[in-house]
């Protein structure tokens, strides 16, 4: 308590006093010093619910973050020992991502892919992409439409990773992946280059 009024006289003195809970010059001075402490309190209480309610929100932000993260591998509908829903590649920007792997997290024998690419990410048109099994190229300077279309290639190839590389300086976008074979997958990388 004697702590609490030398550091509430200091600050007085210094003119850089802080009023709790927004109350005025003029309120502040006509409350009585218990109504102060009580004032005090009641900003403590505030500050403290503040602090487990961010706490709270950084919680489930994270929750929902590793939500996504499983999400992106989907079980499949069609069969596919692999389902991904892809993302956006190329571009000129200097973080934008050049390449999207998706890894079959071991070798695995692939008999094809198959996934929906489209081009109406910006106002050009030139989108292109490269399709790689490993080392092995499945398709090369691949022309996306811009309205979008159902892709689909034979693989018959052992690999760990399908990759899809943009082949021109603009954006594609690649979503509905899946991936015909035996093995599991379970990562994705999105390589900046």
């Amino acid at each position: 308590m004697k702590i609490f009024m030398a550091a509430m006289m200091i600050l007085t003195m210094l003119g850089c006093f802080y009023h709790p809970l927004g109350i005025s010059d003029e309120q502040w001075g006509n409350m009585t010093l218990e109504e102060k402490q009580e004032a005090y309190k009641r900003e403590q209480q505030l500050e403290e619910k503040r602090l487990e309610l961010r706490a709270k929100a950084q919680a489930l932000e994270k929750e929902k973050a590793e939500q996504r993260k499983q999400e992106n591998f989907m079980p499949s509908d069609s069969g596919a020992m692999i389902h991904h829903r892809g993302g956006i590649i190329g571009g000129e920007g200097r973080n934008a991502p050049q390449m999207l792997i998706v890894s079959l997290g071991r070798f695995a024998w692939v008999d094809r892919i198959d996934f929906y690419a489209h081009d109406n990410v910006n106002q050009r048109c030139e989108g292109r992409l490269n399709i790689k099994a490993d080392h092995y190229v499945i398709a090369r300077g691949l022309d996306i439409r811009k309205r979008g279309k159902k892709y689909s290639y034979f693989v018959g190839k052992k690999c760990r990773n399908i990759i899809f590389e943009a082949a021109a300086n603009d954006e594609v976008s690649i979503s509905d992946i899946d991936i015909f074979g035996s093995g599991t997958g379970t990562q994705i990388f999105l390589i900046r280059e």
